[in-house]
């Protein structure tokens, strides 16, 4: 059994299968393939025995297939809810199973402004505002003098005033995105809310299956200096590789608004396999010689049904 990862309502999960021969382990083509999904422990699946099309594998390869179901409410998925994919298969009039899970993330507010999950528990935006907060509910007697130097310290750090701490010591103030690539299509995104130095030198974006890897196994990553080198700027590696074509990928910085600007033309991203929540990070050398992790989060890559690019 294989856990999918985490979604959230409207993503898409993918579905993967393998067939193989019982006699040999060699790859083959089902004569039946289909996926059921249910939910928590319902016998009744949301999706029960949908075909995977034996006739249509995935890239063309033989005894590969995935295929993709988008997780709407209408559908009947829910927030903060786990499913089990059943995929089943006849090969050579042998029927197996494999079994996937997956989960969809509760959504914040939805229990009143207060999103509880395991035994953390989170805020939904403008669930506490000073209009729900009665007169006289907080007085200064209430609160711990450990307390009311945080609220100073907040009030100083307020976005009118200037950051005293390092970039280092407050990234992690900057939590990033979850980025979306998809499969055979040009990919562009902004990351913003970084605090940029002034005499940056050189910014990479990469993207790793595992952090212990070198640059060099990185499944992307993406260069651009200061000032710019037209030789060793653009997309450094992919799935691995050492990329040749370095222009089909680049990172444009604002320094003074604090955003880095991603490009990944279609002719890359149609080299990439799917994959789910890799780790990724925006990290910066200046000229002094130090190196800072402006933002970090999930990155995702996702198929889909048109491979042409051109």
């Amino acid at each position: 059994m294989s856990y999918l990862g985490t979604f959230h309502i409207d993503d898409y999960v993918g579905i993967p299968a393998a067939t193989h021969r019982f006699s040999s382990g060699a790859a083959y083509v089902p004569t039946v393939l289909t996926y059921s999904i249910y939910e928590e422990a319902t016998a009744v699946g949301i999706d029960e025995d949908v075909d995977m099309v034996v006739a249509s594998p995935f890239d063309s390869v033989t005894g590969c297939y995935w295929v993709r179901r988008q997780l709407t409410t209408a559908a009947g998925f829910e927030a903060g809810k786990n499913y089990l994919v059943v995929v089943k298969a006849t090969v050579d009039s042998v029927a197996a199973i494999q079994m996937h899970t997956f989960q969809v993330e509760a959504t914040p507010g939805a229990t009143g402004g207060v999103a509880i999950v395991g035994s953390a528990m989170t805020l939904a935006d403008d669930a506490i505002t000073a209009a729900k907060i009665a007169a006289d509910a907080i007085t200064s007697s209430e609160l711990a003098a450990s307390a009311t130097a945080e609220i100073a310290a907040a009030a100083w750090a307020y976005a009118s005033r200037t950051l005293t701490s390092t970039a280092a010591a407050t990234v992690s103030a900057v939590s990033g995105s979850t980025l979306n690539v998809t499969i055979a299509a040009t990919y562009a995104a902004t990351l913003s809310g970084m605090t940029i130095s002034a005499t940056w030198a050189k910014i990479w974006l990469t993207a790793k299956t595992d952090l212990a890897q070198a640059d060099s196994a990185a499944v992307l990553q993406i260069l651009v200096t200061n000032p710019a080198d037209a030789v060793a700027d653009g997309l450094l590696y992919l799935e691995g590789a050492a990329n040749a074509t370095k222009t089909n990928g680049s990172l444009t910085v604002s320094q003074a608004a604090g955003t880095v600007a991603i490009v990944i033309l279609d002719e890359a991203t149609d080299d990439l396999s799917t994959h789910q929540a890799l780790e990724y990070d925006v990290k910066q050398l200046d000229a002094a010689g130090a190196t800072t992790v402006l933002t970090a989060g999930m990155l995702n890559v996702s198929g889909t049904p048109t491979k042409a690019v051109a």
